[in-house]
């Protein structure tokens, strides 16, 4: 876990452009990746578990509609100061992230806790530990959002 206190008191700006490049971009970076790099070990390895290409995909469209609502609609009016004018696309958004950390959930049961098999190829063991770095900086990027910029933007 990150520590995030440092954007306790920043500007609400300035967190809204971190989050769009520390986050939605390694997000976006990280899922398409995984993947790939899934497709290629299940083509190759049959032992490789066979949820898990569907799920990352699953969670790469939900994600990439969720921060593009982000980008698009919620972060523009925090910027814009619409303070508990927002309180309705942050409920969104706070709902649909209890959605991603349920997805997470499912995601370490596919892979074991992210932990590949004794035997598994090089490969796998790469794609195990980047998944295991996108839901954690998925659960840094949510607690972000959630205790620090959508609380302090209802505040206002």
């Amino acid at each position: 876990m990150t520590d995030l206190t440092a954007w306790q008191s920043a500007p609400l700006n300035d967190i809204t452009a971190h989050i769009v490049p520390r986050y939605h971009e390694t997000h976006r970076s990280q899922l398409a990746d995984m993947i790939e790099q899934g497709e290629q070990l299940a083509e190759s390895n049959p032992a490789f578990p066979e949820d898990f290409v569907p799920l990352v995909q699953a969670i790469q469209n939900e994600l990439l509609s969720h921060m593009m609502k982000e980008e698009r609609i919620l972060f523009p009016m925090i910027e814009n100061g619409a303070g508990s004018g927002a309180a309705m696309p942050i409920r969104m958004m706070m709902h649909e992230h209890g959605d991603h950390q349920g997805a997470i959930g499912q995601l370490a049961a596919v892979t074991n806790n992210f932990t590949p098999p004794e035997n598994a190829p090089e490969e796998w063991r790469q794609l195990f530990a980047l998944a295991k770095q996108f839901a954690d900086d998925l659960a840094d990027h949510i607690e972000l959002e959630d205790n620090i910029l959508f609380a302090r933007t209802l505040a206002a």
